[in-house]
C-alpha cells in the first residue's frame, strides 16, 4: 500500500465535480498553510469565476493537480496513472505553461488538489470564492482523497476526535498525507499519530477502509432543498433544511449569520446580506406563524441521539423582502454557519435572494364590501331648494360583490388597467401579452389564455386604460374610466332597439343630448396596496401576490341644470388581491 503511494501519487476518485453548480452572490476567503513541495488542500469555495493563472499570481504556487478518472469502478483502485501531461487522466495547471496550454484552468469547489509551492518558505495562500454545501462521496473500492468541513478555530479537534463518532471507522481506515518536500516512499506517509494530528479546514487527507463505507463527515447532517445551497431569488417564500443529529449523545446545533466579502472586480454587487428569518410555532388562533430575525442574534436547536424522537429537526427559512429596499434586481447575500457544541464541524451555506419586480401581467379579484351614495340636502343658499351631497359613511353590503381586476405594468410609468388579456404566442412567434385575439398567432391559440373583465367597457380595439402610481407594496395607483353616455356596446342605459333608451328622438334622426335617455358615466378607481404584513407570510411573499384597499367613486351625468350639472355619486369600498401569472414587460396593442 505505501509502495504504491509513493510510486503513483494517489488521487482523488471523487473529483468529478468540475462542472458543479456554483452558489450565488457570496464570497469568502479561504485560506491554505503551504509548505515548500506538495500539498494536498481541499477547497470550500469554488472558485470558477477565475483562472488559476489569476488565483496563483504573484504566489509561488508552481503547479496545480487535479485527478479525472473515468466513470468506471474499475478505475477506483490504487493504481492510477502516474501525473505526467502524457496519456494521462490527471488535469494540471503549470506556472510556465498558463491558461491556454494547462489541461487544467479553474478549480471547482468540494474537491481536493495537490499544489506545488516552489522555494522553500512556507506561504500563506489566500483564495476568495463561493462558499458551496459540503457535498463527499465514498467508495470502498479504492482511496478517497477529501478533507472535513472542521472549525476553522485554534480548537481545531484532532483526527481521532473527530471521527470518534464514526464507529470504528478509524479502526480498519489507514490515513495518508502530505507533509511538502518532493514525492517519494515517505511522502505521502500514513498518519499514525491520529491523536495528535488536527483535522484542519482546507487540508485535504486519503482514506481508505477497505469494504467500510462511511457516511460521516461531522456530527450533524444537514439536508438541503438543492445542492447549490439557500436561494430565494425573486418569489420564493420559504425554504427548508433539515438538521439531523449523527451521534450518539445530545447534541446542540447552532445558526450564525456571517457576511459575505466584498465580491472581486467584475462580480455583481451586493447591497446587504440577505434578511434572513426563522419560522417559529404556529398560532392555532390566528393561523400565523411566529418567527425570529437571524439579524437579532445565533439561533439554537437541541437534538437528541441518532435514532432517537427528536434528533431531526425542520427549519423553515424565509427572507423578510420588506427590508430589501434596494431597486429591482439587487443582490442581498450572506452566509448561513451551522456548527455544534462539540466545537468540531462548521458548514457555511450559501443564502441569497434578489428584489422582485413587479413588471407583467397581474390577475386578481376585489371584493366589494361596502357603499356608499349621494344625499339630497337643502341648500345653504336656499332652504326651498335641495342640492346633492356627498356623505362620507359607508355602508355593509349585504353579500359581498366580486370584481375582476387585470392590470399590466411594463414599468416606467406604464401600469395599464386592461379589460381583456391574451396571452400566449403573439403572431411573431414570440411569447406575449396581447390586448386582442387578431394579434396572437393563429396556430396556436389552442395554447392561448384569454383573460376577461366583463364590467369594464368594451371598445374594438379594446385599448388599456394608463394609470398613475406604481404597482407596489405600500404605493397607490389610480386609474379614471369614462364611459360615454352615447357608448351602445358597454353603457347599461342604453338599449339599441329600444325607442325610449336608443338616445335618438322619435323620427330616428336627432342624437339626443346626454341625460336625457342615457347617462354619462366616470368611474374614479383607487388602489391602495398594503404594505407587508408583520407576519412571516406577509413578510416572505415574492413579487407574485398584492394585496390591499379598493376605493372607487361612480358619477352619473344628466341633463345640465340652470346652476350645476345634474350629477348623482355612488362610492363603494372593498379588499382586493392581484397575483402575477407572467413577467413578460410588453404589452401588445396593435
Amino acid at each position: 500500500m505505501k509502495k504504491i503511494l509513493a510510486n503513483k501519487i494517489i488521487a482523488p476518485f471523487c473529483l468529478l465535480l468540475a462542472n458543479s453548480p456554483l452558489a450565488l452572490g457570496q464570497w469568502q476567503t479561504q485560506s491554505f498553510d503551504l509548505s515548500p513541495g506538495w500539498n494536498a488542500i481541499y477547497l470550500h469555495i469554488d472558485t470558477m469565476h477565475a483562472n488559476i493563472s489569476d488565483l496563483a499570481k504573484g504566489t509561488p504556487v508552481e503547479a496545480v493537480w487535479l485527478w479525472q478518472p473515468k466513470l468506471s469502478t474499475a478505475q477506483y483502485v490504487t493504481n492510477p496513472d502516474i501525473p505526467t501531461d502524457s496519456k494521462s487522466r490527471w488535469a494540471s495547471w503549470k506556472v510556465g505553461l498558463g491558461d491556454a496550454s494547462s489541461t487544467l484552468k479553474k478549480m471547482p469547489g468540494n474537491a481536493s488538489y495537490l499544489v506545488n509551492l516552489s522555494g522553500d518558505t512556507s506561504f500563506k495562500w489566500n483564495i476568495k470564492g463561493k462558499p458551496v454545501p459540503a457535498h463527499y462521496q465514498w467508495t470502498t473500492s479504492g482511496l478517497n482523497f477529501l478533507g472535513v468541513p472542521a472549525l476553522a478555530s485554534d480548537t481545531t479537534p484532532s483526527l481521532e476526535d473527530y471521527f470518534d463518532q464514526a464507529g470504528d471507522l478509524l479502526r480498519v481506515t489507514q490515513i495518508f498525507a502530505y507533509d511538502g518536500g518532493e514525492l517519494g516512499p515517505t511522502n505521502p506517509g500514513q498518519v499514525y499519530g491520529l491523536r495528535t494530528t488536527k483535522a484542519d479546514r482546507g487540508k485535504a487527507f486519503w482514506l481508505r477502509s477497505g469494504t467500510k463505507f462511511n457516511r460521516y463527515f461531522g456530527p450533524f447532517d444537514l439536508k438541503l432543498q438543492s445542492p447549490e445551497g439557500v436561494d430565494f431569488g425573486e418569489n420564493l417564500s420559504t425554504y427548508q433544511i433539515r438538521l439531523r443529529n449523527l451521534t450518539s449523545s445530545e447534541l446542540t446545533v447552532t445558526l450564525t449569520g456571517i457576511d459575505s466579502e466584498t465580491p472581486p472586480n467584475g462580480e455583481p454587487a451586493i447591497t446587504g446580506p440577505a434578511p434572513v428569518i426563522i419560522r417559529g410555532a404556529l398560532d392555532t388562533s390566528t393561523l400565523t406563524y411566529s418567527h425570529e430575525a437571524l439579524s437579532d442574534g445565533e439561533k439554537k436547536w437541541l437534538l437528541k441521539p441518532n435514532g432517537e424522537e427528536g434528533s431531526e429537526v425542520e427549519v423553515v427559512l424565509g427572507l423578510d423582502r420588506s427590508s430589501m429596499t434596494g431597486a429591482a434586481g439587487s443582490l442581498y447575500a450572506s452566509l448561513l454557519r451551522f456548527t455544534d457544541s462539540l466545537n468540531h464541524s462548521q458548514r457555511d451555506i450559501p443564502v441569497t435572494g434578489t428584489v422582485g419586480s413587479s413588471i407583467g401581467l397581474w390577475v386578481g379579484g376585489v371584493s366589494i364590501t361596502q357603499i356608499r351614495n349621494t344625499m339630497k340636502a337643502p341648500d345653504p343658499n336656499n332652504s326651498e331648494r335641495l342640492i346633492s351631497t356627498d356623505t362620507e359613511s359607508f355602508g355593509d353590503v349585504a353579500s359581498p360583490y366580486p370584481l375582476r381586476l387585470i392590470m399590466h405594468n411594463g414599468g416606467r410609468t406604464q401600469l395599464n388597467l386592461l379589460r381583456q388579456a391574451f396571452v400566449g404566442t403573439l403572431a411573431s412567434g414570440l411569447p406575449g401579452v396581447a390586448v386582442k385575439e387578431d394579434l396572437m398567432d393563429p396556430k396556436q391559440l389552442n395554447t392561448a389564455r384569454r383573460i376577461s373583465c366583463i364590467h369594464l367597457p368594451a371598445s374594438q380595439d379594446n385599448l388599456p386604460w394608463l394609470c398613475n402610481g406604481n404597482l407596489e407594496a405600500g404605493q397607490k395607483a389610480s386609474v379614471t374610466v369614462d364611459i360615454d353616455y352615447n357608448d351602445h356596446a358597454s353603457n347599461p342605459f342604453l338599449h339599441t332597439y329600444h325607442p325610449d333608451h336608443d338616445n335618438l328622438s322619435a323620427n330616428f334622426k336627432t342624437l339626443q343630448p346626454v341625460g336625457r335617455e342615457s347617462y354619462r358615466i366616470k368611474r374614479e378607481i383607487k388602489l391602495k396596496f398594503e404594505p407587508a404584513q408583520a407576519t412571516f407570510s406577509g413578510l416572505t411573499q415574492g413579487g407574485r401576490q398584492l394585496n390591499g384597499i379598493y376605493e372607487e367613486t361612480m358619477t352619473l351625468y344628466g341633463l345640465i341644470g340652470d346652476s350645476q350639472p345634474n350629477e348623482k355619486k355612488f362610492a363603494m369600498k372593498g379588499i382586493f388581491e392581484i397575483n402575477r401569472i407572467t413577467d413578460i414587460s410588453t404589452l401588445t396593442t396593435k
